[in-house]
């Protein structure tokens, strides 16, 4: 044993050196001004983006696909997959969302309360013709799928049931008692007599 104040060197190790050589030195060549200044102004942006995806989420479903997934954050993604992914990140978009319009009426309370109402107006505008559809495949419809997670997921920390048909996937009705005839929702309970 050796005197524990001295710092032991391993000599004739190339412990490391393999790792950077491998991995991190192409992308460490790779790097130019320009591919720095664009790192680091996505880094820059992402919370703006955020913020602006959360808006999104509840003032304008319908533009989604354009705030969302065209600033080369996240690919596009369709089917049960947008819906999978929404359900897991879309409850922090509206946080962050709501946080930045508090944070505004906070510091700047007049500002803040003109945006809101402005907000509100806004919410009503995307929602006003809104009619839920079960015939409608989860995930393909951005606006149906805000509104399922908000009912469910997000709000009220419940789930849906899901059924597959074919290559999509549908909301199952809430009610268990609900017949089912093929992908058709007949509305007739079981112990019910149809009037």
């Amino acid at each position: 044993m050796g005197d524990p104040n001295t710092i032991t060197i391993i000599e004739g190790s190339d412990i490391g050196t393999e790792f950077w050589a491998t991995e991190l030195g192409p992308f460490i060549r790779s790097l130019t001004v320009r591919a720095l200044f664009i790192l680091a102004f996505r880094v820059i942006c992402f919370l703006p983006w955020c913020i602006a995806v959360g808006g999104a989420l509840i003032l304008s479903p319908e533009n989604l696909e354009f705030v969302t997934f065209q600033f080369g954050y996240l690919p596009s993604v369709s089917g049960i997959r947008r819906y999978s992914h929404w359900a897991h990140y879309g409850y922090q978009h509206i946080v962050a969302f709501l946080a930045a319009v508090s944070a505004i009426t906070w510091m700047f309370p007049t500002i803040g309360v003109m945006a809101i109402g402005a907000l509100l107006a806004q919410f009503c505008i995307a929602w006003h013709s809104f009619l839920f559809d079960h015939n409608i495949p989860l995930g393909e419809d951005d606006r149906q799928t805000v509104y399922i997670l908000m009912t469910t997921a997000w709000f009220n920390d419940s789930s849906i049931a899901i059924k597959k048909v074919g290559d999509a996937y549908y909301p199952a009705p809430n009610n268990p008692k609900l017949e089912m005839a093929g992908d058709e929702d007949l509305g007739v309970a079981d112990d019910e007599g149809t009037s």
